[in-house]
């Protein structure tokens, strides 16, 4: 989906509506991704049937570590695309990338769980479909006064609602309500427990 249908778009975005030529287009508009092994391979394939120029434009950089991928991509590059569709929980790429400082694209399943208010734009930018996310993607690519915007938002909003300190209040209160869960369930064992010895004990 991201190549064969969302990089055209920025493409065709960034010429047509920022008047950006060729050359603009082959050196910003390039996506790079990150993975090796069984993840390349299922990127090669997704590849399939994208158009030429798009694909030309796909950079896999392989497999990298922690300090690799802030050193090779939230550092260096512009933006970060993350369409996700059927994720669970929260995405932590999103969130590592937010707090680097580099702007997000994503489509609505990328927001899940990062307590984002109904105005997410000051944080990061959702799309839910194809030409939106493209251009977002665009945008992000030419607007210098959006970047730093998304780029402060950003990583606020991770300062005071994903960091670790952020969340050391709502650590604590799971910790307590498990720990008020375990007694009760020990509780409970025990009377089940001792109800069956009672019941043994009585046929005896």
């Amino acid at each position: 989906w991201l190549v064969r249908e969302v990089l055209p778009r920025v493409a065709a975005v960034l010429r047509d509506d920022f008047g950006r030529d060729d050359a603009f287009v082959e050196r910003h508009a390039v996506l790079y991704v990150a993975g090796g092994g069984d993840q390349a391979q299922r990127w090669r394939r997704a590849t399939r049937g994208a158009p030429e120029a798009a694909k030309a434009r796909v950079r896999l950089v392989g497999a990298l570590s922690d300090v690799g991928l802030a050193e090779e991509l939230l550092v260096l590059r512009r933006v970060f695309v993350a369409p996700l569709f059927n994720n669970t929980g929260i995405a932590t790429k999103i969130v590592n990338a937010m707090s680097h400082g580099l702007p997000v694209v994503t489509t609505p399943g990328g927001c899940r769980g990062l307590g984002l208010p109904a105005d997410a734009s000051r944080a990061l930018l959702v799309a839910a479909d194809a030409a939106a996310f493209a251009r977002h993607a665009a945008r992000l690519l030419v607007d210098d006064a959006l970047w730093r915007d998304l780029s402060r938002g950003g990583r606020r909003h991770v300062e005071e609602n994903l960091s670790r300190d952020a969340l050391a209040p709502a650590r604590q209160l799971l910790r307590a309500e498990r720990a008020f869960k375990a007694q009760i369930e020990f509780h409970l064992d025990v009377a089940h427990v001792l109800g069956a010895r009672n019941v043994v004990y009585g046929q005896g």
